[in-house]
């Protein structure tokens, strides 16, 4: 029985022992494959840290180096990840020169400071009715709510009273005191050829009012339902575009489109390919309470389809004075970023984001949504 035993043992003694000897053989493999790699490495202060006869000091402070400089380019290589994953387009340009006929004419969106007709409704003399504690009549606090929107916002409120109108009259009152276009357009001259200023010109509105629109799709851009309810709104005002669009933002034109097709589009650059416009303002019209004595007009450019939004990006015209825009138009192209995600990309395509007002997506349209 002891027999048994001994032997037992010492073949348990005996595999142990293998076991050592192997873990010995694969660590002594390991720490050769090490050293060769500091040894070899290129990355500078790693063979200085083995090197035979070096003082313990001296391997100490490569040690430190090269944890430091190591610790630095994770550090680095972890900011560019961060970059990468927050803003992960990197725009560059690869120029080319494109026809001018290929892009549409800017609309171009004009509001004159004068917001009302005296004929119809006073502003001034019924500030000073309602600063004289005077009663407006029917007609005068009807068109009071809706001008007052338009006019200093410091007139909006006096012997503190709110003088606001409901949103189903405000456009109405406004149509009907607003300045029409053959008081503030003389001559009308596009491409070189002079023309009916109503013809080219459409009403509008807008955050300063009633305002007159060139080269704007105005009913392609609204959706159904608020197209409707503007149209009835502004009672008889001509939204319709008097010809079919043949154009979008994401794609341009048609290969085949005419010359002149909607949106207008100029041929080519200079005089004869541009929009003249002669202003006229009555100066028995001119409100200083209304727009603190700022004459003059207010002048947008923007893309077809986008609605103005005139108080943000506008050029002063003032009276007796020849102003000359000069466009200089930049076209971005970015099909190539469909296949990356919206969150990485950060931006939408035209059938990527719907807008519950506007039938054509722009950043303009929807940070005013």
């Amino acid at each position: 029985m002891s027999n048994l035993r001994d032997k037992g043992s010492n073949s348990k003694n005996i595999a142990a022992k293998r076991e050592i000897i192997t873990n010995g053989f694969k660590f002594q493999a390991f720490k050769e494959t090490i050293i060769e790699y500091f040894q070899e490495s290129t990355i500078n202060g790693l063979k200085y840290i083995i090197k035979e006869n070096q003082p313990a000091l001296d391997r100490i402070i490569w040690l430190l180096a090269v944890i430091i400089s190591i610790s630095m380019c994770l550090i680095l290589i972890g900011n560019l990840m961060e970059e990468r994953t927050n803003n992960p387009i990197i725009v560059a340009f690869n120029e080319k020169v494109t026809s001018v006929s290929e892009i549409p004419f800017p609309s171009v969106t004009i509001c004159p400071e004068t917001k009302t007709r005296t004929d119809i409704f006073n502003y001034t003399n019924a500030y000073k009715k309602i600063s004289n504690f005077e009663k407006l009549t029917e007609d005068e606090e009807y068109f009071w709510n809706a001008v007052s929107q338009i006019c200093e916002p410091s007139f909006f409120k006096l012997n503190g009273e709110s003088y606001l109108a409901n949103a189903s009259d405000l456009i109405k009152a406004m149509s009907k005191v607003a300045p029409i276009i053959f008081d503030n357009f003389e001559d009308c001259k596009w491409r070189n050829k002079f023309y009916y200023c109503r013809i080219l010109w459409n009403d509008v509105v807008t955050d300063e009012g009633i305002c007159f629109s060139f080269n704007s799709l105005k009913s392609e851009y609204y959706r159904t339902e608020l197209y409707k309810a503007r149209k009835i709104d502004l009672m008889g005002f001509d939204l319709d575009n008097v010809v079919d669009v043949d154009w979008n933002l994401e794609n341009g034109y048609k290969k085949d489109s005419k010359s002149w097709v909607f949106p207008n589009r100029v041929m080519g650059a200079g005089d004869r390919e541009s929009l003249i416009v002669s202003f006229l303002d009555k100066k028995v019209d001119q409100q200083p309470l209304c727009r603190n004595s700022v004459g003059g007009f207010k002048v947008i450019l923007h893309t077809p389809g986008e609605d103005p939004q005139v108080s943000k990006n506008f050029i002063q015209l003032p009276l007796d004075q020849s102003v000359t825009l000069t466009i200089r138009p930049n076209i971005m192209t970015s099909r190539d970023l469909r296949h990356y995600s919206l969150e990485r990309r950060q931006c939408y395509y035209q059938n990527e984001r719907y807008l519950r007002y506007f039938k054509v997506y722009t950043q303009a349209n929807c940070e005013l949504e």
